[in-house]
């Protein structure tokens, strides 16, 4: 296995791009749309597997943010679904009085707390913030994760319940499958962020928004049968 040829100290892959990459792409492999948290926390073994640290990327989180302000104002608690090793979290803590962020990897978090250490993390599913949640957060956020989830529909649902609002993110080349299952939702607001040739989709709703359609929905089909 790939993992046995990793060096002691795996920041040895940092100067060694090639193989870092074959790294990423054997970890990635049949992940996407299924629930594969083990093979993401593998992943992890080298830091920045995604290579968020970058104008692109940076790109993206500040346009993330002014989205956010725009539409939401300064947020007072915010949960950051995927955080990763905290890159965009650096940036989403700008624009709210507590962020929270989760992860499925434990590698991921350690190295979030570290890189914000004003902020909270935990390890675990968005069902895990479910079953201990004790308030609703004012946001939460998504960003570049929806692919990595095998029930996309549920994960929003998910959100919505953990929050008074939700905002999702996912770049153009899952755009016609994501939509899909997001457009007949009739969630709310949608934007482009662009930069070159790179895509990404902004999602945004009010919680009670989708509950409503949701409640109309089973009205009008109970009303039919």
């Amino acid at each position: 296995m790939l993992a046995s040829y990793l060096p002691r100290g795996s920041q040895a892959m940092l100067f060694i791009p090639s193989l870092k990459g074959l790294w990423t792409r054997a970890m990635l492999r049949g992940v996407h749309y299924r629930d594969s948290f083990q093979r993401i926390d593998m992943l992890y073994m080298i830091p920045d597997p995604w290579n968020l640290d970058n104008p692109q990327e940076r790109f993206r989180y500040q346009e993330t943010n002014r989205l956010i302000r725009n539409e939401f104002g300064h947020v007072t608690r915010l949960l950051e679904v995927g955080c990763g090793e905290g890159y965009q979290s650096q940036y989403l803590a700008q624009v709210c009085s507590q962020l929270h962020g989760c992860d499925v990897s434990t590698r991921a978090v350690e190295r979030a707390r570290k890189r914000c250490p004003n902020s909270t993390f935990s390890v675990g599913t968005l069902g895990d913030i479910l079953v201990h949640q004790a308030e609703l957060y004012d946001l939460v956020v998504a960003c570049e994760v929806l692919y990595y989830i095998d029930d996309v529909l549920d994960a929003i649902q998910t959100m919505s319940r953990l929050g008074t609002s939700c905002l999702v993110t996912y770049y153009q080349s899952h755009q016609d499958r994501l939509d899909r299952i997001i457009t007949p939702l009739e969630l709310g607001d949608r934007a482009i962020i662009r930069n070159g040739d790179s895509t990404w989709i902004a999602v945004w709703w009010r919680s009670d928004r989708l509950r409503r359609v949701q409640q109309d929905r089973t009205d009008s089909q109970s009303q039919s049968s």
